[in-house]
């Protein structure tokens, strides 16, 4: 797997965090059934995934937090 990131992270104001990040993700050799001889397996597929994700947070009192994604 080869993964490359990028994201950002600030801390808003006192009691307010938040974050957001891009990925990319590619896959070789993943296992997979090949034709021929049945049942026979090997490392012939490849994939891909990428997305983006954000989080916030809010520290409301003590021990308590929310927090959402």
């Amino acid at each position: 797997m080869r993964a490359f990131e990028l994201g950002y992270k600030v801390h808003a104001a006192k009691d307010l965090t938040g974050s957001i990040a891009t990925f990319y993700n590619l896959y070789d050799d993943l296992r997979s059934f090949e034709p021929g001889t049945p049942g026979s397996l090997a490392n012939g597929l490849k994939a891909l995934s990428d997305g983006t994700e954000a989080a916030a947070g809010y520290q409301v009192s003590g021990p308590w937090r929310l927090g959402a994604g």
